[in-house]
This record gives C-alpha cells, sequence and structure tokens, in this order.
C-alpha cells in the first residue's frame, strides 16, 4: 500500500491492533511500520474496543460500504470471510494466490502471485509472500479505471451469492450423509 499509496490520495483502514499489547504481543509493531513508511496521514485505526468487542453486522456493512477495494492479501488464511464480506457489498478484493483464496475471490476481483521467500532460519523455512508489484498493479488499476472497477465490483456482489447461508443450508445434509457413510 506504503507504494501505490505514495502520489495518491489513498487511506488504508487496519481492522487489527496496532499496538504492541496481549492481542499483538508477537506481532510487528506496527506503528512504527506505519511511521517508517510515511503513512500516518493515510492510515485509519480499528478503534482498540471495537477490534476486541468485535463490530455489528451494521457496523461492518457500513464500514465495507466505504471501501473501494479490499486488499487482502494474507499469508495464514483459511477460507477469508472477509473477501465474501466485501464482495456482498459490492466491494472487488485483491487477493493472493495462497489458501482458498483464489476460489473464494472468483471473478470479483484480482488474484496476485505469491514468490518464495526463505525465512532463512536453521530448518530453512519457506513461505510464500505476495508480489508487491502485482499488488501495486493491481491497485492502479482499480484505482485509475473506474470502469474496471464498476465491473469487478458487479462480479464481487454476483459472486458472493454463491456463499450465501440457504445455499450452505441446503448443501449440509447431503455432505455430512457423505462424510458419514465414509466412516462406515
Amino acid at each position: 500500500f506504503a507504494e501505490f499509496a505514495r502520489d495518491r490520495d489513498a487511506l488504508v483502514y487496519m481492522h487489527t491492533q496496532v499496538d504492541k499489547s496481549i492481542v499483538n504481543a508477537h506481532g510487528h509493531d506496527l506503528v512504527k511500520v506505519i511511521i517508517d513508511l510515511g503513512l500516518v496521514q493515510k492510515v485509519i485505526y480499528t478503534k482498540r474496543e471495537s477490534y476486541l468487542s468485535g463490530l455489528s453486522e451494521d457496523s461492518m456493512v457500513e464500514m465495507y460500504n466505504c471501501f473501494d477495494v479490499l486488499l487482502h492479501c494474507s499469508l495464514g488464511e483459511g477460507f477469508g470471510i472477509p473477501i465474501i464480506e466485501a464482495q456482498a457489498c459490492g466491494v472487488p478484493v485483491v487477493v493472493s494466490d495462497f489458501s482458498a483464496m483464489p476460489e473464494v475471490c472468483g471473478e470479483g476481483g484480482v488474484v496476485v502471485p505469491t514468490v518464495e521467500w526463505d525465512l532463512q532460519t536453521s530448518i530453512h523455512q519457506w513461505q510464500r509472500i505476495p508480489s508487491t508489484a502485482a499488488i501495486v498493479e493491481a491497485l492502479t488499476k482499480l484505482y485509475d479505471d473506474s470502469e474496471y472497477r464498476a465491473t469487478l465490483s458487479a462480479k464481487a456482489v454476483e459472486n458472493a451469492k454463491r456463499f450465501s447461508e440457504t445455499r450452505a443450508r441446503a448443501a449440509w445434509p447431503a455432505l455430512l450423509r457423505r462424510q458419514l457413510d465414509k466412516l462406515g
């Protein structure tokens, strides 16, 4: 975001615990990162109370409807509920090609590639990180091309419908039966 926002009137909303607290005791010092990247005037933080207690459904809808795009290039996502939440509000998403995110995103967003990164530990751990250049390219296109953003917004709404509660409830009994049959 820092590279993308350098010469643009763009803001980022961070729904996370930014200070070094019990919640973020082992994470990055995000306040320091934000200062070091020169993003102080471009970041909106979650109020501590809202992060710890959660937001109501109405507040979530209001929040997502303020976004032009959801940047959700997680390194450890399981399913990606925020992707569907944003898309249900017509917000296109940018996700990495990691875990279930591309399948969840569907055509309602942009999937950016990841690259291998050696964590340089004694046991040579590898991780995949999203390509910064691809993120900047995706954000730039969504920011500069309102027609493209509108097209992805419409596709986002359609994609989110695949994950409706009604469809999930209808599919659940058959899925459960198949799993029980496998157990014998």
